[in-house]
């Protein structure tokens, strides 16, 4: 089943590309039909580098490795997978995964290992990189 998930989100990430390639809109709609919300992710000097998805039911890995992580962070103060975002189809969450230097909401650090549940405007810090959480129910 596992398994069968992760092809159908890669799959669903893989039509929003290429809908995003040739019509912004129609990628917007098709996103907003599979997702419960999105990051906005910031670049350290405020420059914003685009949205990503969080699949309804699903999860969004945040740190270093490329190879386990959605969303990539090239800082070096930030672990190899620093924290995960869920949804359970309804809300979303924001967990840090036991990491050295920490994960913060709205500029107050996560007990290492906790679950925060996330509301639209949500700043998350990981390393120098702020995340902004939107609900996609708040922007319809």
């Amino acid at each position: 089943m596992t398994q069968e998930r992760k092809k159908w989100d890669r799959d669903i990430t893989l039509k929003y590309a290429e809908s995003a390639a040739v019509n912004r809109e129609a990628a917007e709609t098709l996103a907003r039909k599979f997702a419960v919300g999105f990051l906005v992710v910031g670049k350290p000097t405020g420059e914003p580098r685009g949205k990503i998805f969080i699949p309804k039911g699903g999860r969004i890995s945040i740190g270093r490795d490329p190879t386990r992580c959605e969303v990539l962070i090239d800082d070096p103060a930030v672990s190899q997978i620093a924290a995960m975002i869920e949804s359970d189809g309804v809300s979303v969450f924001v967990v840090d995964l036991h990491t050295t230097n920490g994960t913060f909401l709205n500029g107050v650090r996560l007990v290492s290992g906790s679950r925060s549940k996330l509301k639209s405007g949500d700043e998350i810090g990981v390393g120098h990189t702020q995340l902004m959480f939107q609900d996609l129910k708040k922007i319809d």
